[in-house]
């Protein structure tokens, strides 16, 4: 689940350019993070130095999420691009860990949690300054901050609220090694990409389409038939480069039905109410503040467990128009997609039991 919060940002090509983001969403879905982003956007570039971003650099292996989005802010305010490639990396890394073992011990430190949930989501869930990705010396600089990156659970550790009990910290580190692989083959594969010529032009003619489309593609309309017609070209390159994974490549009917086993309830689950645990009640909460930021409204709510994944929590979404989207949120992960992608359908959930 934590491997598809992170392609499906990757997917989004999300850029790490937050005063550009900023202004790419409604206001409504901006105010929940309004905080965290204030702080980050109060870094002023005219007085960041080469030695703030070293300052920020030794101090990661030891900085919560927050902090290290606000590293990676000053990095990039230094024209460090590496140091703060790694350090947003090293950010979303850590907030994974931190969301799912620190468990909040107060309504108010609910909250908390879902401003950095909804950061992560809306401005920092992307790759970083794409030409480190791209530059060989760049690359290697970036990938040898981010593997000699230590995070530690020290006594004091402070996630950035209250936890109502400390975390086991094998498990912890754990899963911060996990998401740290993850993460780092996700950008070897991108790096390999982006540096090749006919996929990266590829890549910006999708962004610059993206930019000056509609964004609601209609079926049968000329913007539609273009989307698609991109979309064949860059995983038909992908596949050229020999990358046959399902997000970069065109899935097979088996590979489809695996993919979309993540956002539909399968018959090895086991439905229960489960509105008296934290993890759904946090699942739950943030996606009502994203339903109604955005005039939605939560239709069905369903909650299952799974023995690969734990609890999952599900729900439908209904926006004016009449398109339902699909929430699905685990421990370590939060996803929505339309219900109806074109040929790619889910069924609407069950009612609960």
């Amino acid at each position: 689940a934590f491997a598809r919060l992170l392609s499906y940002h990757f997917q989004m090509a999300r850029r790490f350019l937050l005063l550009v983001l900023l202004l790419s969403f409604p206001v409504s879905a901006q105010a929940q993070s309004e905080s965290l982003l204030q702080r980050l956007l109060a870094v002023d570039e005219a007085e960041t130095s080469v030695s703030d971003c070293d300052e920020q650099v030794a101090l990661a292996d030891n900085l919560n999420g927050p902090d290290l989005f606000y590293a990676a802010i000053v990095c990039k305010a230094a024209d460090q691009k590496p140091q703060s490639s790694f350090l947003l990396a090293a950010g979303q890394t850590r907030s994974m860990a931190d969301l799912a073992h620190q468990f909040p011990a107060s309504k108010a430190d609910h909250d908390k949690t879902m401003e950095l949930y909804e950061l992560i989501y809306f401005h920092a869930g992307g790759l970083g300054d794409e030409e480190v990705l791209r530059n060989d010396d760049m690359r290697k600089q970036f990938f040898s901050l981010y593997d000699g990156w230590s995070p530690r659970l020290e006594p004091d550790y402070d996630p950035g609220w209250v936890a109502n009990a400390r975390p086991n910290e094998a498990t912890y580190l754990s899963t911060i090694r996990e998401a740290h692989a993850h993460r780092r083959g996700t950008l070897e594969e991108f790096a390999t990409l982006y540096s090749d010529e006919t996929y990266y032009s590829l890549h910006l003619e999708m962004q610059e389409f993206q930019r000056s489309s509609s964004g609601v593609y209609e079926e049968g309309s000329e913007e539609l038939e273009l989307l698609r017609e991109l979309q064949s070209k860059i995983k038909n390159r992908a596949i050229d480069l020999g990358f046959q994974r399902p997000d970069l490549a065109p899935p097979s009917t088996e590979e489809r039905d695996v993919e979309n086993a993540s956002h539909s309830p399968l018959p090895t689950e086991t439905a229960y109410d489960g509105s008296d645990e934290a993890m759904v009640q946090s699942c739950n909460a943030y996606a009502e503040r994203l339903a109604i930021s955005n005039d939605g409204e939560l239709d069905r709510v369903l909650v299952t467990f799974s023995e690969e994944h734990g609890t999952i929590w599900r729900a439908d979404v209904s926006k004016p128009g009449g398109e339902v989207r699909r929430f699905t949120c685990t421990t370590s992960a939060f996803s929505i997609r339309p219900l109806d992608l074109g040929e790619d359908k889910i069924a609407p959930l069950p009612s609960a039991p």
